[in-house]
């Protein structure tokens, strides 16, 4: 984040935060008594921390938790993460950027032995308020001859300006048959340490990716998204790192869901948002994250949400979402569908126009509406890295990454590619 947007924040912050003339998101939480320095390790508070009991004044910086996203010294407080991410599309890899050139490595399934991914219990899963169809709808006769949902994806990243040398610190994944996707953002306070968050949301991702196609390789259907954030989150404890992660899965006629952090998506039928995740936050600015210290993938929101054909799925960091309102996203995925677009075109177009918002110095934005809840005033938009993933809802598998949005009553057309 660049240092100029927090100088619109203006107010007296909450009396949980503190205040000081410059403000280093990053450090080593310890107890109230103790002063700790950017330059020791980091570790991150445990599940549940809050920023009120990692935050102190070290005049005149303020020290706080490897929580915090962003590195950049602060006007106000820390309390909590500000991002980062990535630039540019293609179907089916992870991405990401260095310079102003493009570097893509695909991902594929791991030649080891493949560790199957089981479902818990239906007592044990944590679904959204109103976020699922009943579990005994999948078992009646009318789910059994219902048509299976397909998924068209393609994806965008945009990097900070700062971070655009390294690729930025989110990153996606779709799987071979793009029926799986996921996006991480890694928390950017790790920085002060000298540590690459970003290396951390990347081998996330990858993870994820491997663990779907070596299971469907194996003849195993994932059936959780929380399988596969978990699988993932076990391959990646050797890195130090945090990251806030949703994975989304197509099945039968609905998409199943692992959020956890402040990323997440939304869909969209017709000109409403049908269904959209909720934050998960230990304060403002401060997402569930997975990695060093951090929050484990059981705390992740579970659910499934019915789709229908001719909806579009659009999963983001919070590059996007802290920069665009909904109906926002929405009008420019209608554009995108009276243009023809496909989906690589549309999550840039949304990319684009959250990078735009990003960089204004005025305005209100999701944001600075969100300070204001916490008692603070913020103006203009706030620069951070931006992926963005969108996925068409289709009855018939596509032989294209990335086929054209039409309306369901449409004729079929060719994909671009």
């Amino acid at each position: 984040m660049a240092t100029n947007s927090f100088s619109r924040l203006v107010g007296t912050p909450p009396t949980s935060a503190f205040v000081a003339t410059t403000a280093s998101c990053a450090g080593t939480t310890s107890p109230a008594t103790t002063t700790t320095t950017a330059s020791s390790p980091p570790s991150s508070p445990g599940h549940g921390a809050t920023s009120s009991s990692s935050l102190f004044v070290h005049s005149p910086s303020v020290i706080c938790s490897s929580h915090h996203r962003s590195a950049t010294p602060l006007a106000f407080m820390c309390p909590g993460p500000l991002t980062s991410s990535s630039s540019s599309s293609s179907a089916y890899s992870l991405f990401s950027s260095g310079g102003s050139s493009l570097f893509h490595s695909r991902l594929f399934a791991s030649p080891s032995p493949v560790a199957r991914l089981y479902a818990s219990p239906a007592s044990a899963r944590r679904f959204a308020d109103g976020a699922e169809l009943a579990d005994d709808a999948w078992d009646s006769p009318r789910a059994e001859h219902a048509k299976t949902l397909r998924l068209a994806s393609g994806a965008h990243m945009i990097p900070h300006p700062e971070k655009r040398h390294k690729g930025g610190e989110d990153a996606y994944f779709l799987s071979e048959d793009g029926q799986v996707v996921g996006v991480a953002d890694g928390v950017g306070g790790w920085a002060l340490s000298g540590i690459d968050s970003g290396l951390y949301s990347k081998s996330l991702m990858a993870e994820a990716k491997k663990a779907v196609e070596a299971a469907k390789k194996a003849g195993v259907q994932p059936t959780r998204a929380t399988d596969i954030m978990q699988k993932a989150y076990d391959h990646t404890k050797h890195l130090v790192g945090s990251s806030t992660a949703v994975i989304l899965m197509a099945e039968g006629q609905s998409v199943k869901y692992s959020n956890l952090g402040d990323s997440g998506f939304m869909v969209i039928r017709g000109d409403k948002v049908a269904f959209r995740t909720r934050e998960q936050t230990h304060a403002f600015n401060t997402p569930y994250q997975i990695g060093t210290g951090g929050d484990h993938p059981t705390d992740a929101e579970e659910g499934r949400v019915a789709v229908e054909e001719g909806d579009i799925i659009v999963l983001g960091t919070d590059g996007l979402f802290d920069n665009l309102f909904d109906d926002q996203i929405v009008e420019i995925v209608k554009q995108g569908r009276q243009e023809k677009r496909d989906a690589d075109e549309v999550a840039e177009m949304i990319a684009r126009r959250a990078h735009k918002a990003g960089s204004r110095t005025t305005g209100e934005m999701p944001f600075g509406k969100n300070a204001r809840t916490y008692g603070y005033q913020y103006q203009g938009g706030k620069m951070d890295d931006i992926t963005v993933v969108v996925s068409f809802v289709s009855s018939s598998p596509s032989s294209s990454p990335s086929a054209p949005i039409s309306p369901p009553s449409s004729p079929q057309q060719k994909a671009k590619f």
